[in-house]
């Protein structure tokens, strides 16, 4: 968990506290700076598959200690930054650190040791994305007012350094020396291009391109649109916190529920509670938009577990950092696009207002997409379907 933590929260979440002050130290506009992501998520998809491909090949905690020394080099140079350029070369190298140490990496580590309750175990372990997006929020907001942008990120760069040491720790000192690759008979499962032929495989990939491109629009510009709202920079961080907050507590939920009921079932429900919230964020009414907050951040809390814990309920273990890399591709190619067309539309139309009810088409067309998410029917062979 500390190490999603790390690994969302420094660059993904908690980093959009600095957008105000760099915007009005370099002067860019919100499209310019939100290309940035684009950069993160897009150069995600690009490096995904290679990624999945190491984490088979070499393991989880090889890669992992790698992809934090690079996340504290880029964290420490970022401090330094003069120019765009520089900024988009830097989210580049963070999206090659996530593809060895993110969520991905995370939860096929704790997938492949635990058998009992592992949707709790996904649960609690992709919570570290919210509890990141609390915890770097507030650190961040509070290192802008007593030592600047640059000052937070040269603390921040410190940070992965302490995981690398605790993964060391663990690996000498009487943890798991290495991945497990002794799978249970119930976790062999099929390999890419099976999983490929599969209607559940696009109904995951093409419904998470919609869904991640949707809540990563909402976290990139919710500070900006606090702020647009007349809310102090205190209460736009809060905003952020009380998302994460929720976000948290529907990612623990959904993975203690989907070992309980049907992941599959809990799926669709949780979409539809983030479109009930994208609804009220485009009222553009402040006592709506915290109603909204709150659900967008439960429904999507819930999604989040489900769509890591999916595809290794629904294809099995045995290649799942390539099927979770291309899963991944999907996922990242929506995630880069959300928060550079919310930026697009406001700077076009002064609002977010058109950018939210763009996102709730979307995700009425995910909601349509989700039900080619179903379980496989393993006494027909891995391709077939329960109906």
């Amino acid at each position: 968990m500390g190490i999603v933590a790390a690994t969302n929260g420094m660059t993904t979440t908690g980093i959009t506290v600095f957008d105000e002050a760099l915007i009005n130290e370099f002067g860019w506009s919100r499209t310019e700076l939100k290309i940035r992501d684009a950069v993160s998520f897009w150069g995600a998809a690009l490096f995904m598959p290679l990624g999945g491909y190491a984490i088979d090949r070499f393991g989880v905690k090889r890669c992992a200690i790698v992809g934090l020394l690079l996340l504290t080099c880029g964290l420490f140079v970022y401090s330094m930054t003069q120019s765009l350029s520089n900024i988009y070369v830097l989210h580049g190298v963070f999206a090659f650190s996530h593809s060895l140490a993110g969520t991905m990496a995370m939860v096929i580590l704790v997938s492949r040791h635990f058998s009992e309750r592992r949707g709790l175990a996904v649960g609690i372990t992709l919570a570290g994305t919210s509890l990141g997006g609390i915890i770097f929020t507030q650190f961040g907001a509070y290192m802008l007012v007593t030592t600047g942008w640059r000052g937070a990120f040269q603390v921040e760069a410190m940070i992965p350094l302490v995981f690398v040491l605790a993964i060391i720790v663990m690996v000498t000192k009487g943890g798991p020396a290495k991945d497990s690759t002794d799978l249970a008979p119930e976790d062999h499962g099929m390999d890419v291009l099976e999983a490929l032929k599969t209607s559940a495989f696009w109904g995951i990939a093409l419904s998470g391109f919609i869904t991640y491109g949707s809540i990563l629009a909402i976290i990139s510009n919710l500070y900006l649109f606090m702020r647009d709202l007349g809310t102090s920079e205190s209460m736009a961080a809060t905003a952020l916190s009380v998302l994460f907050g929720v976000a948290f507590m529907g990612k623990l939920l959904s993975g203690f529920m989907s070992d309980r009921i049907s992941p599959y079932r809990l799926f669709p429900v949780n979409m539809v509670i983030m479109a009930i919230g994208v609804a009220a964020l485009s009222s553009m009414q402040l006592s709506l938009v915290w109603f909204g907050i709150v659900m967008v951040a439960l429904g999507w809390g819930g999604m989040y577990t489900l769509y890591n814990y999916l595809v290794i309920k629904s294809f099995g273990l045995l290649a799942v950092g390539r099927i979770g890399g291309t899963v991944s591709v999907m996922e990242a190619l929506g995630a880069g696009a959300g928060p550079l067309i919310a930026a697009y539309v406001f700077d076009t139309t002064g609002s977010y207002a058109g950018a939210f009810t763009g996102i709730f088409v979307a995700l009425l067309g995910a909601l349509l997409l989700a039900r080619w998410v179903r379980p496989l029917n393993a006494k027909k062979g891995l391709g077939s379907y329960l109906h």
